[in-house]
């Protein structure tokens, strides 16, 4: 692994991979390989054989040959004809042969070089394609080499296996971006299974060798995904190798935790016996009572007696720097507000040393060891409820830490700097997680001077070819280190507030901890934006409870948890203790899909008697429990069980729901939650798993077994006992269940179990069945293939204990067949068909369009923040058991539940042309509207809209054909500057969103790439309206409008539009404008459907269907009677007496409501409650991270970078698509750090 770069000075010897007698390698394709040597590959359920000549071999013959085909064969593979086994290779200190890869960059960067000047860009991404593909098929198989535990002799040749792999996916990444073309995800090989060593253990047990804490091998363990980081972080000098670790643990460092009855204070310097220096406690306190901040000045004299403390107020406008520090390291103080004259000498110093605007005489800084206040309570509980506003307000936040103060940094690569801030004991204490996230600048105090890591990285090289691995690494130790404590995130003001913290600071919280286990409460408070008061006036130990209690909703992954502690309160038995501790987040907050929900996904609504919650599940036969009571839920087999439409599944027993769950009553009955409902997928497409068309499970979800202690109004009240793992079982274990079950039925082995018949005599009577059953022997040694499949070297014998063994337990899963029809797929539509029960239901959507347009992500997909795939979802989904046609619906037949329906292609194929009828149970309309032209000629030729994705691509691709055409040389300026005026008809929030964006593109990404034309790039907004953005107070639309006329956005309110051509608009009193690009986002009209239903519609302005509060649809325009089974909703209804505006926010309450009335199946409790609708803050963003949020209530509205920021977050909740969210959540953050990939726009 020579080609990973080592920090300054390391004196560790290299890890030695051996170099085995290796099958000389050939030019043929890297997947065949095995077969080419005589080796066979089998793939069976997530398992892995390796044969030659049929047999298993000897560690003296697999080595070798996993090593030529995972390493030097992938290689060969990747770099081509360039590629030899001796540039990756050498004789080691012994004389014995090694690998070494001293050569691999030159190898790399030559290679990359060379495919980036391809001029064939489709060419070269299908190469990349393949490639990437070809690394994932090679992880997939080194993983499970490694997990199925076949012997390779030594432990370093699959790792650097798996290093080598890393790297390459790496380059090819690199290449990737360099093109500009979609950038796929990057793999890691640090997977981890129960009972399976990581593949970087060799890693791991150097560190440990190498004096390392055993918490600080844990932490980075968990935190560092590239094998490469973590080879990198054993070769550091080890921090902290003074104190004694010899009692800490994975779990905990006991060296480094303050406990109030021993801790000392320390001293800057070994030997020093300075004096205290006290902070004044009635200027301290006086200045908190006033609600204010106190700050420190120190007063300088000619010796230590002279040096004072004078304490200032920050509210009479004092300068000032934050100091964030490590209690453990000896600078806090547990009993006075003092510290140390050495070390206040030492901190005034670096303090004036930091760049500081105002004069030396007027610095100041805060620390918490002299500016909260030990004693009296009350005076503590004023200083920690204002514990935010220091760091936020400290023009720096300057960390001193130990371990950072002993380094050098003028000696240490940008890499090492990263990496040693990553080790530090800064990152490892949760309180210092705030300070550094609330920061407006933090600095990081080394021996020599401070640094500012984040300016550090800005200047950087950051070329993605040639591929360079110092750059790969430290970019990735810089990602690592800006999400763990800069990302904030938006200070959530909504009730989905714990999913953002889990998706923003989750993963720095993990590997965090805290001396006082009650302050995590108080950080998080803090971390999240919410009313600190709540907690610091509780019991420390009721804190947690009171965090949780907070939330009027939570992410029902919970129900999922896997936390190591849950607490003990009523009520909150699902809620985790602690965000602290080494937990995956899939095993504390439960599935992905689950735990990060958008705003109106479903929730799991706290109660006081437990956690509300809608999901799919299955319940047991009544008989289970007294089946199963003699294992008191500890069985150690799989349970399978059969539907109501005989599918098979399998239910595997896991680990307690919670520490001290109670065994259910025999009086109740077993049922079991899952996560999703679970169905069977396609065939496989992998050729290596020949077994997957067969012997597969098709679908897993986890899963919680209850018993249901009572039923009421339609709800289920349960007990929660053990976690389990479902599955869906593929077909041919399907077959032989369904055999095990036949056999046992009719040789009645139940009844033989209960009257003790000996198992022998069972065995023959069930084997007898087994053959009659059976029509040829064929059969049967498919069978007993299929038992050997399973993981088993089984025989017939072995195959009958095994049927007789499968226990078989009846199930049901809901009743099913009920015809329901949804015309739409917008907003509304869209909803209903993810998720209206497919188990009560039979859904069909009815839409000339297959996809659902995300449209408050629109904008931003225009203007290049993320790929437009990510601003839509596709209607057709395989965990969407909906059926889906391509067709307008053109009217009606009420009477006979009919909908009459136009395939929606454009061709001359007579099936395009023929008309067909549906019939349906129930009805519900949400047909959306259609932009509004108000007649306007020339709109519809000339303008363009933003209402789905090929909207967007338009508006992208018009805006670069006019950049490119501008940057002609016989473009003249005058037409330079018509072709890049870009027209926006609209002032509403749509308009000034694709405003703000294009504004935002001009003066970054397009500002470098067209320097010559993009100065003349000009937006302008024109509306009828007074003033733009109308829904807003006339503070707010005021605000808004002069921070865009002061970017030079155009405005022109009072415009009323006469005209359109291809190159102007025409507007009264105002005359011809020419325009470049224009478009029309002014409102909406309503669709040809609305017209043709003889239904009671609205009377003025937008035509939309007329529903009552249940959004049932009135019969005509008289008559106050409903279609009792026809419903409306979306941008095309309204309720009479209660009319809403035309917003994704009201489509999608008012499908929610319609799911949990379906899905409820119409029981009192739901049918009976009309529709309310839950008015949310409208959020807009105006350009430059500035936006504006409208107050609601006696709250004021805001404006500034919060309210960006909540729009920012907000809209990436939009998409239903766990996946989608990570994805741009991601590309946002890569955005950040490397800028927009312009090339591929």
């Amino acid at each position: 692994m020579d080609h990973i770069p080592l920090p300054f000075d390391c004196s560790f010897p290299p890890i030695q991979v051996p170099y085995l007698d290796s099958t000389p390698l050939d030019t043929g394709s890297w997947y065949t390989y095995p077969q080419r040597h005589g080796w066979q590959v089998e793939q069976p359920r997530e398992k892995i054989h390796l044969w030659r000549n049929g047999e298993k071999r000897p560690v003296s013959e697999t080595a070798p040959f996993v090593q030529s085909w995972l390493y030097f064969a992938l290689l060969r593979e990747v770099t081509g004809d360039i590629f030899s086994v001796d540039q990756v290779s050498r004789n080691g200190e012994d004389g014995k042969r090694v690998i070494s890869t001293a050569g691999l960059e030159a190898l790399l960067a030559a290679w990359t070089a060379r495919l980036s000047r391809d001029a064939d860009i489709t060419e070269t991404k299908e190469k990349l394609d393949k490639l990437y593909k070809l690394l994932i098929e090679h992880r997939s198989i080194g993983l499970r080499i490694h997990m199925f535990g076949i012997d390779l002799g030594n432990d370093t040749i699959m790792l650097a296996i798996a290093v080598l792999s890393e790297r390459l996916m790496a380059a090819v990444i690199d290449l990737y971006a360099h093109l500009g073309l979609e950038t796929p995800v990057e793999q890691t090989w640090r997977v981890r299974h129960e009972g399976v060593d990581d593949i970087g253990q060799p890693i791991l047990k150097l560190m440990r060798a190498r004096g390392w804490c055993p918490y600080d091998v844990r932490r980075l363990d968990i935190d560092t995904k590239e094998l490469s980081i973590l080879y990198y972080y054993s070769n550091l000098k080890t921090p902290r190798s003074s104190k004694d670790h010899s009692e800490c643990s994975g779990e905990r460092c006991l060296a480094m935790l303050t406990n109030p009855a021993t801790y000392r204070l320390s001293h800057r310097r070994e030997g020093c016996s300075c004096p205290l220096l006290f902070a004044d406690q009635k200027e301290v306190a006086q200045i908190l009572e006033q609600g204010s901040i106190p700050l420190i000045s120190m007063m300088p004299g000619p010796d230590h007696e002279a040096l004072k403390i004078s304490v200032k107020d920050l509210a009479q406008g004092h300068r000032f720097i934050a100091i964030s520090h490590v209690w453990a390291e000896g600078s806090g103080n547990v009993n006075d507000n003092a510290l140390q004259t050495c070390l206040l000498e030492d901190i005034s110093e670096r303090v004036r040393k930091l760049p500081w605007d105002g004069s030396s005489s007027d610095f100041a800084f805060w620390i918490d060891t002299l500016c909260v206040s030990v004693r009296p309570p009350n005076l503590q509980v004023l200083a920690l409820n204002k514990m935010r506003v220091p760091y936020e307000r400290a023009d720096h936040v300057l960390v001193l830490d130990s371990h950072l103060r002993s380094l050098d940094s003028s000696k240490s690569s940008p890499t090492e700097l990263f990496a040693q801030v990553s080790c530090s004991s800064w990152m490892r204490r949760l309180w210092t997680l705030q300070e550094g996230r609330l920061a407006q600048k933090v600095w990081f105090q080394f021996a020599d001077k401070a640094i500012d890591v984040q300016s550090i990285f800005a200047i950087l090289d950051r070329s993605r070819v040639p591929s360079k691995v110092e750059n790969w690494m430290r970019s990735s130790l810089y990602i690592q280190l800006w999400v763990q404590i800069w990302y904030r995130g938006d200070p959530v003001k909504n009730t989905s507030r714990v999913a953002a913290m889990i998706g923003f600071t989750g993963h720095a919280l993990r590997s965090r901890s805290v001396s006082v286990a009650s302050d995590e409460a108080l950080c998080l408070f803090n971390l999240m934006d919410m009313d600190i008061t709540r907690v610091t006036t509780v019991p420390p130990a009721e804190r947690m409870m009171v965090f949780w209690r907070s939330f009027e909703r939570v992410p029902r992954g919970f129900v999922f948890s896997k936390a190591s502690s849950k607490l003990s309160q009523e009520g909150l038995h699902w809620a985790p203790s602690s965000f602290l501790g080494f937990q995956s987040e899939k095993e504390w907050s439960g599935p992905q899909e689950l735990n990060s929900p958008g705003p109106d996904d479903p929730h799991a609504v706290p109660t006081s008697v437990g956690l509300q919650v809608t999901l799919p599940g299955f319940i047991f036969h009544q008989g289970l429990i007294e089946r199963m009571k003699g294992y008191d839920f500890t069985w150690n087999f799989p349970l399978t069980f059969q539907d109501g439409d005989g599918v098979w599944y399998s239910m595997r027993l896991e680990k307690p729901w919670r520490r001290g769950s109670d065994l259910p009553a025999t009086s109740h009955q077993l049922a079991v939650v899952l996560a999703h409902e679970l169905q069977g997928a396609g065939e496989s497409s992998m050729p290596s798993r020949q077994w997957a068309e067969n012997f597969s499970f098709q679908d897993f979800s986890a899963g919680v077994l209850v018993s249901v202690t009572k039923t009421e109004s339609g709800i289920m009240y349960v007990t929660a006992h053990n976690h389990v793992a479902v599955e869906f079982l593929g077909e041919g274990f399907r077959r032989y269940y369904s055999l095990a079950d036949h056999c046992a039925k009719e040789v009645n082995i139940a009844q033989s179990i209960l009257s003790n018949e000996s198992h022998v005599a069972s065995k023959q009577r069930y084997k007898a069945t087994v053959e009659r059953l059976l029509e040829d022997k064929g059969t049967l040694e498919s069978l007993v293939a299929t038992a050997r499949h399973m993981g088993e070297e089984e025989d017939y014998e072995h195959l009958l204990d095994d049927m007789m063994s499968s226990t078989v337990v009846a199930a049901r899963f809901g009743e099913c067949g009920t015809a329901q029809k949804v015309a739409g797929s917008g907003w509304a539509g869209f909803y209903l068909a993810e998720f209206l029960s497919t188990t009560l239901y039979s859904v069909t959507i009815v839409s000339p369009r297959r996809t659902s347009a995300y449209t408050p992500l629109l904008a931003s997909a225009a203007c290049g923040l993320f790929n437009f795939y990510l601003a839509e979802e596709p209607v057709r989904s395989k965990t969407r058991k909906c059926k889906f046609i391509k067709a307008n619906v053109l009217g009606a037949d009420f009477a006979s539940s009919k909908i009459h329906c136009a395939p929606a292609f454009e061709d001359d194929d007579p099936i395009s042309n023929e008309s067909f009828d549906l019939e349906y149970d129930y009805l519900i309309l949400a047909p959306g509207c259609m932009p509004n032209t108000f007649n306007t000629p020339g709109v519809a030729e000339h303008a363009l809209f933003m209402k789905n994705v090929s909207d967007a691509m338009a508006v992208r691709k018009l805006l670069f054909d006019l950049l490119e055409k501008a940057s002609l040389p016989n473009c003249p300026v005058s037409r330079k500057q018509e072709l890049l005026h870009v027209a926006i008809v609209g002032g509403g929030p749509t308009g000034v969103e694709i405003t703000a964006e294009l504004d935002d593109l001009a003066h970054k990404e397009l500002n470098d790439l067209y320097p010559e034309v993009a100065k003349h790039l000009r937006i302008s907004i024109y509306d009828v309206a007074p003033h733009i953005l109308g829904a807003y107070d006339r503070k707010l639309h005021e605000y808004a409008n002069d921070a865009l006329l002061k970017r030079d956005i155009g405005i022109e309110t009072n415009s009323r539009i006469e005209k359109v051509d291809a190159q102007a608009l025409y507007i009264k009193d105002k005359g011809r404008i020419p325009y470049g690009m224009l478009l029309w986002v002014t409102g909406n009209k309503a669709v040809p459907l609305i017209t043709a239903l003889d239904v009671r519609k609205t009377e003025k302005g937008l035509v939309r269907i007329l529903t009552d509060s249940h959004l049932r649809v009135f019969k005509s325009t008289t008559s106050d009677e409903i279609y009792e089974n026809v419903f409306a909703l979306g941008d095309a209804a309204d309720i009479d007496g209660n009319s809403l505006p035309t917003t994704a926010e009201v489509a999608v309450q008012k499908a929610k409501y319609l799911v949990n009335f379906f899905n409820s199946r119409g029981t009192p409790v739901h049918s009976s409650l009309p529709f309310t609708y839950r008015e949310k803050q409208l959020v807009s963003y105006i350009g430059s991270r500035d936006g504006i949020i409208a107050g609601r209530g006696d709250r004021e509205g805001w404006t500034g970078r919060s309210a960006w920021l909540a729009w920012r977050s907000g809209s990436v909740m939009w998409t239903r698509s766990w996946r989608n969210r990570v994805v741009i959540l991601l590309t946002w953050l890569v955005n950040v750090v490397f800028g927009k990939e312009i090339a591929k726009m």
